[in-house]
């Protein structure tokens, strides 16, 4: 990086610490970017430079810590103990499922985190937290907010504490009591899941302390968005709106202003018949509640289709801002190159996270044969292989992409196949997980998680 790094001023090199310490977290923790951060691999490569780096590195290195099992847990409790300066340089514990597992572990960490003064955010991923380990938490003079995954990890006891703290960070909108109760308790919400035939009993009047992002799960019938101004007005954090088709209902039946146009488009082009829509994401950039547009879509193509291009043009010249798109094409009747495939999806300039389902049976590479395995096959059979084969064909698809795409930021991948491919009968995989593109060389990395039948 430089020859010789400490003939700077101490502030330039705080400075160019801090720009290369943190990378952007998995899509899937987007909602945690105000508080926790991502430490990269150059920080730890510029700590081992010598005394001076290490000194400024420090802070950033344990600022954001993430705890995975009891050993970890244990040796924290030794730097407590034994007055290291890495305590109180710590201001965001993510603690794992790990964690808690016995009830030494919380033990720990109630020891633990009594000890960090600086600590402001703690991400509480292990399931079903004891009540004192919750307690010592909220009770935390430092601390500022503590995320929860979800109400049915709430220890008995909880609603008996102020949970003013607490943000739950994914629920489903119900009346029943242990939801009311926890929002009288002062908790918020980062997520929210609600079904459309709730959205007739004065939804809009509801709030929901620090609320994200809503998923709206919609039906068959007609929905109105009168409530969005009013609720939009009262919840200042909502930054993101889906409207979820699971049924492949809605959308073939129902036609919302903020999609009439491109509809339209699509039917006059003859290509409406070659795709289903079952999200569509609405996002805001301003605090004005009725500037939202499309920045997200997911999209099946039809029995049969084959106009997968005409599409992705369509949905970028009708949708400039989109982020997020995914593209299953299980049932896609044409092969594709990936070259054309790359010119297509270069069309959407905005376009920062990507899902691929079902890509690889009709994309052709134009290399011969497949790639060799990246991972040590640690089962027998066909299946394994295949899926193996199939993995490192998608990390080579995602990296090809990736360096001819300078604004994508991921990818998700839920690929399946067969053992017998041509005729789809014998047993079964899957490869599904995130693939992140990591550096300015813009290479991919991620492992995916492999299930054979």
């Amino acid at each position: 990086m430089m020859s010789n790094p400490t003939i700077l001023p101490n502030e330039l090199l705080h400075y160019i610490v801090t720009f290369v310490a943190y990378i952007p977290g998995p899509p899937s923790c987007r909602h945690l970017e105000p508080f926790y951060q991502f430490t990269s691999a150059e920080l730890s490569s510029l700590s081992l430079v010598n005394k001076c780096l290490r000194r400024i590195c420090v802070p950033f290195l344990f600022a954001h810590l993430q705890l995975k099992s009891d050993q970890d847990v244990k040796k924290l409790l030794e730097h407590c103990s034994a007055g290291s300066l890495i305590p109180n340089t710590i201001r965001a514990l993510s603690l794992g499922a790990f964690c808690t597992r016995t009830q030494e572990g919380q033990d720990l960490l109630c020891r633990v985190i009594s000890h960090l003064r600086q600590l402001s955010f703690i991400h509480m991923k292990c399931p079903h937290p004891s009540i004192a380990l919750l307690r010592t938490v909220l009770e935390q003079p430092s601390v500022s907010a503590v995320l929860l995954n979800s109400l049915h990890d709430l220890p008995a006891g909880s609603f008996n504490l102020d949970l003013s703290k607490l943000v739950l960070e994914h629920a489903k909108f119900d009346l029943t009591s242990k939801l009311t109760r926890c929002l009288h308790r002062g908790s918020g919400i980062s997520k929210l899941d609600v079904v459309g035939s709730e959205l007739n009993r004065n939804f809009e009047r509801r709030t929901f302390k620090g609320l994200q992002e809503l998923n709206l799960s919609v039906g068959y019938h007609r929905i109105s968005y009168a409530w969005l101004p009013t609720f939009t007005s009262a919840h200042p954090y909502l930054k993101q709106l889906w409207l979820v088709d699971n049924g492949n209902r809605y959308f073939n039946h129902h036609t919302p202003l903020f999609l009439s146009s491109f509809i339209q488009e699509s039917v006059r082009r003859d290509l409406r018949e070659h795709f289903d829509i079952h999200r569509v994401g609405l996002s805001r950039t301003t605090q004005l509640p009725l500037q939202w547009h499309v920045t997200g879509m997911f999209i099946t193509t039809t029995f049969g289709g084959t106009r997968l291009f005409e599409i992705l043009s369509l949905i970028s010249s009708s949708f400039p801002s989109i982020e997020v798109l995914s593209l299953d094409l299980d049932y896609y009747d044409d092969t594709y190159h990936i070259d054309d495939f790359v010119v297509a999806l270069n069309s959407l300039s905005s376009l920062r996270i990507l899902y691929f389902r079902n890509v690889l049976r009709q994309l052709q590479f134009g290399l011969k044969g497949h790639l060799q395995p990246v991972r040590k096959l640690d089962q027998n059979g066909p299946c394994a292989v295949y899926a193996a084969i199939a993995e490192a064909d998608l990390l080579w698809c995602t990296s090809y992409i990736a360096k001819r795409m300078g604004g994508l930021h991921a990818f998700y991948v839920d690929e399946m196949g067969y053992e017998h491919e041509q005729s789809g009968t014998g047993g079964q995989w899957w490869l599904k997980g995130w693939i992140r593109v990591h550096d300015e060389a813009r290479d991919v990395r991620g492992t995916l998680r492999v299930l054979l039948s």
